[in-house]
């Protein structure tokens, strides 16, 4: 193919030059060139007709070869390590100059992203890859997940599984908004807060939920509008949405996903769905559609402010997610103070997704086995203690009513 665009040009040339000659030698043998001067008449002529003719039988196929893309090796967890950026996100691998190469992108770049795929094609892969490299980064971490796809990580940050978990996490987002908010103003504008990521998979599902929950005319903090804050607001607070589902209706948000997600992954799927995210017709045919008879795990990557590419994404399980958090946890948590000594943090619990210490832990348990609370609110007011905690109390509760509810059985 390279040889063949570096000669073409000289093919069109030489095929020029013949049809001269040979034009010529037959319009001399019929007699109908008397005077040689009349050669170079003729000469342009039959060059001009003859290099046009060339040209529309014999085309370069540039074109096919633009829209033709490589596809990279696939490879695995372990051999991502050497390629991991303190700063910046591995978005995935391409293929580059006959070479498997990382594409790197900060997260302020990407901003908020969605992902779209058939079911069995990566999503899920994909995030447990960026959630390991959220942990690396020591972010925290928020996981709405209605279809328990991701349930292995459930002790990883903070974690809702069902709706009436998710819709309850809603308002703590927010109150972390806020206090956001006021520590950017008294920091003049700056925030030195870590990345604060919110993963949300199979979004539809959620939406569908909320629309039957309008229809009953219930209250409730929508998830909705929760992604819309933070493409509105969320980059200057270090805030920072991903986004998973089979596709993104228009139906879903106010506006179109390509018009609310600024950074898209694309695993196999079909054109309407793949429009709906952002990519447009000549991108579908190019990134998208040479997908279909690939394995799972190849997806298009059309970040904000980078090329899209064909990429691949490195098989990741939820074991390999563990084990950043227990390289996270020994680089942060545990102090060297003498060699071969080391002092560690207060022994913690997670519960419910919520990783508590078990001093507040107890403090919490005799608050609500010492006073009959019938609203979770008044023991985090009462305590004086955040509102991330509310599963933790409600936990608690369930937990003593199951104590009494089991005495006045047994009496």
């Amino acid at each position: 193919m390279k040889l063949f665009k570096l000669q073409h040009k000289f093919f069109f040339f030489f095929t020029g030059v013949i049809g001269f000659f040979v034009s010529t030698y037959i319009l001399y043998q019929y007699g109908w060139i008397d005077n040689p001067s009349e050669i170079t008449f003729y000469l342009l002529f039959a060059t001009t007709i003859l290099i046009s003719f060339s040209r529309m039988i014999i085309q370069p196929p540039e074109k096919i070869r633009e829209t033709r893309e490589k596809f990279p090796k696939r490879i695995t967890y372990t051999e991502v390590s050497k390629h991991f950026h303190k700063d910046k996100l591995i978005l995935g691998f391409i293929e580059q100059e006959g070479k498997t190469v990382p594409l790197y992108g900060a997260i302020e770049d990407l901003f908020c992203v969605d992902i779209i795929g058939l079911p069995g094609r990566g999503k899920s892969t994909l995030l447990y890859f960026l959630i390991a490299q959220f942990v690396r980064m020591q972010a925290k971490i928020t996981i709405f997940d209605p279809h328990a796809t991701l349930m292995q990580l459930k002790n990883i940050g903070n974690y809702a599984h069902n709706m009436e978990n998710i819709l309850k996490w809603v308002p703590l987002v927010h109150d972390e908004f806020d206090e956001r908010q006021k520590r950017f103003e008294e920091n003049g504008g700056e925030c030195h807060d870590p990345y604060y990521v919110l993963v949300i998979d199979e979004l539809a599902a959620i939406a569908t939920h909320e629309r039957m929950m309008r229809k009953k005319n219930r209250n409730f903090d929508s998830v909705i509008d929760l992604i819309q804050r933070i493409v509105i607001e969320g980059r200057k607070y270090r805030i920072f949405c991903f986004v998973a589902s089979q596709a993104i209706p228009s139906t879903v948000l106010p506006t179109l996903a390509r018009d609310n997600f600024a950074s898209h992954y694309a695993f196999y799927s079909t054109a309407l769905n793949a429009r709906m995210t952002g990519f447009t017709s000549e991108q579908i045919k190019r990134f998208i559609d040479p997908l279909k008879k690939r394995e799972a795990g190849y997806c298009a990557i059309n970040p904000q402010r980078l090329d899209m590419h064909i990429g691949t994404i490195p098989y990741t399980t939820p074991k390999d997610v563990y084990g950043e958090v227990q390289q996270t946890v020994q680089s942060i948590q545990i102090i060297q103070t003498t060699p071969g000594k080391f002092l560690t943090g207060p022994s913690q619990k997670t519960i419910r997704g919520i990783t508590i210490e078990e001093e507040l832990l107890e403090t919490i348990r005799n608050e609500v086995r010492n006073k009959n609370y019938k609203r979770r609110i008044d023991v985090l007011q009462n305590l004086k203690i955040g509102h991330k905690y509310y599963p933790v109390v409600s936990y608690l509760i369930e937990e003593e009513e199951s104590k009494i509810q089991q005495k006045e059985e047994v009496i």
